[in-house]
């Protein structure tokens, strides 16, 4: 049978351990990087950030990407993380590029046009973000809306390319 003490122990370290967890993940997520400008800073937190935490189902990560009161509300509707890690794991598994365009900052907001293309199409989102503790956060988004490409992806730009042999080898200059 444990000590009191021994029971005691345990409890500080468990709250230790939940201390270091909330402060470790309140400021994470991509930082801006040196030197690049604002319009950059919300590019870079896009892909950085809300992408690459998707094609790694990184809840924590892709929940790290919203401000409040969103962070919050996707927060309480994650309640199986796991599901949710498999979800964004699937359709970024389904996106073959991302391409974010149309960005205006001002006063710490910014607006984005954020295209996820697919093999055959595309969605297009509206987000919103807002500079809070040093970081773009995503603080508002569109629904998806369908696009349709106006080359579908895979198409050959120059036809008969992929069946040309391959350029011969440069000449090497004699010594």
């Amino acid at each position: 049978m444990k000590s009191a003490g021994a029971n005691r122990l345990v409890v500080v370290l468990l709250l230790l351990f939940a201390v270091a967890l909330a402060v470790g993940t309140r400021g994470s997520g991509p930082r801006p990087r040196p030197g690049a400008s604002p319009t950059e800073e919300v590019s870079n937190a896009i892909y950085d950030g809300l992408v690459a935490a998707m094609r790694q189902g990184q809840v924590r990560l892709y929940l790290a990407s919203f401000g409040d009161p969103l962070r919050a509300e996707l927060a309480a509707a994650a309640t199986d993380r796991r599901a949710l890690a498999a979800q964004l794991r699937e359709f970024s598994s389904r996106v073959t590029g991302v391409a974010v365009s149309k960005v205006e900052v001002l006063d710490g907001e910014a607006a984005a046009r954020v295209e996820w293309v697919y093999r055959d199409d595309a969605d297009v989102q509206q987000l919103r973000l807002r500079k809070q503790g040093g970081r773009w956060l995503v603080v508002g988004l569109e629904p998806l809306r369908r696009a349709k490409l106006p080359v579908p992806y895979g198409t050959e730009v120059i036809p008969g390319l992929k069946d040309a042999p391959p350029d011969p080898a440069p000449a090497t200059p004699e010594k």
